[in-house]
């Protein structure tokens, strides 16, 4: 006798896409300022080039000083929002120069 297993069900309760597949995330869509609401008070800037961020990351300037700033981002390969000071002033671009570049 031969038994065959069906599985696959551990996604039973996700939502599925349209191509009905199981959603691993929820997609939080909006726009550069609704994100920054979830990382507080600050200027919304874009940063990408920085040692120990991966790719490019919305973030917001906590604080400013000597042309570095301490910034607040999700962070990608941690799965949370954290912090990182020392980021070059320059590396922070402002999400308004974004929009009248598109």
């Amino acid at each position: 006798m031969e038994l065959r297993h069906l599985g696959g069900f551990a996604d039973a309760e996700k939502e599925l896409d349209h191509n009905l597949f199981a959603k691993d995330s929820t997609d939080i869509g909006g726009d550069a300022d609704s994100v920054a609401k979830s990382l507080g008070e600050g200027d919304v800037v874009i940063v990408e080039g920085v040692e120990g961020i991966s790719g490019v990351v919305i973030a917001t300037i906590l604080h400013e000083a000597d042309g570095k700033c301490e910034i607040k981002y999700y962070d990608p390969d941690s799965h949370h929002i954290t912090t990182k000071t020392g980021v070059p002033k320059g590396k922070c671009k402002s999400t308004s120069s974004i929009h009248q570049s598109v």
